[in-house]
């Protein structure tokens, strides 16, 4: 696990939001870090973020952009430059832009790649939406707020600028998810290293909020203490590895003898359970992956948050055993690649996203 350094927003040109800039900094490990700006929310036009390259050039930092919008750029070009620097600063912008180009471009696979070597993700409003599972934005027609799906390094819808009347109707809205969701007012940034969470902010303060779906989406004030995520992000994600552990009981594998169990969870938290079922005729053996998968699609489900995978030997003994490839692409099928996907121990799953196993997914569509 990684360092990401969520920004609500905040004034960096009066100097409200060095104190956060240091922070990201000291995260890094670096006394003379080397910072990559991504402008690409704002359409890789940097007018108007002088005062955040100038506060890290203050502070010792090299600062260099990187514009996806450059089409000369290959995507090898293109992870070199992510995974040689140490810090990654996203600006704000469009949410649905920056997604898309980072899909497009490759970056976003290049961005979990850095995630797990410890570069430091950071960035405010659409730069901080990114790192979650998803994101609360007014990119909409004529700038409504809709919700999309994002990067899924961390749990949870966010939304930034939570200060402002008009965003703090997530509130409300993050109902329509059926997923938890944080607001983060200006001022203030939500840290997680290495999934321990806290709350650091400028000059000028400002607040962090939970909106527990266990808990009919209460509003809890996380500023001072936000170890309430780390505590419900481990609950959750061991509860759906316990019950893919309880599945894998179910297995029908009289030759191969390795049993494994999967839950696959819904937007509105209905979780389907499977296990591989084999067959003398080999070809006609289905995973436990898809055994879940066709239950909940006849049932009619069509989006899904996450997919925990438990595999053990016929001694018992517990063994790392991701989705295969035939499993992959027909999670794919009713996947924007964000899905969360869990596999190992219970005690201490592995955690990654369906485009991290299958970055170039089959699609008619």
């Amino acid at each position: 696990m990684g360092t990401i350094i969520a920004l609500g927003g905040g004034n960096f040109a009066n100097g409200e939001m060095r104190s956060v800039a240091e922070k990201i900094i000291e995260y890094s490990g670096k006394q003379k870090p080397k910072v990559l700006f991504l402008p690409t929310a704002g359409f890789d036009d940097m007018n108007g973020d002088e005062p955040i390259r100038d506060t890290f050039l203050s502070l010792g930092c090299t600062f260099e952009p990187l514009l996806l919008t450059d089409a000369s750029l290959t995507r090898e070009q293109i992870e070199e430059a992510i995974l040689s620097c140490d810090i990654v600063y996203a600006g704000g912008g469009n949410l649905q832009f920056l997604m898309d180009t980072w899909t497009r471009t490759g970056a976003a696979d290049a961005l979990r790649k850095a995630y797990d070597c410890g570069v430091v993700l950071s960035g405010f409003s659409s730069g901080a939406m990114c790192w979650f599972a998803g994101g609360y934005d007014d990119c909409g027609p004529e700038h409504s707020f809709v919700f999309l799906r994002c990067l899924g390094l961390l749990p949870h819808i966010y939304c930034p600028h939570f200060i402002s009347e008009v965003w703090q109707r997530f509130g409300t809205r993050i109902r329509e998810t059926g997923e938890s969701g944080i607001g983060v007012e200006d001022g203030a940034a939500l840290v997680c290293r290495d999934g321990v969470y806290s709350v650091i902010t400028g000059d000028e303060g400002g607040d962090a909020f939970f909106f527990d779906r266990t808990d009919d989406w209460r509003k809890l004030r996380i500023t001072d203490d936000a170890s309430v995520l780390a505590g419900k992000t481990g609950r959750q994600e061991s509860e759906l590895m316990e019950t893919a552990l309880r599945a894998a009981g179910s297995a029908y594998a009289p030759y191969s003898r390795f049993r494994v169990g999967a839950a696959l969870l819904t937007k509105d938290g209905r979780i389907y359970t499977g296990a591989n079922i084999e067959n003398a005729s080999f070809g006609a053996t289905v995973c436990a992956e898809r055994t879940a998968l066709w239950k909940a699609v006849f049932d009619g489900y069509r989006e899904f948050a996450a997919l925990a995978v438990v595999a053990k030997k016929e001694d018992g003994t517990l063994v790392e055993a991701p989705p295969c490839g035939i499993c992959r692409q027909a999670l794919a099928e009713f996947s924007d690649g964000t899905m969360t996907v869990l596999f190992g121990s219970p005690d201490a799953p592995k955690r990654t996203t369906l485009r991290s196993l299958l970055p170039e997914a089959f699609a008619l569509r």
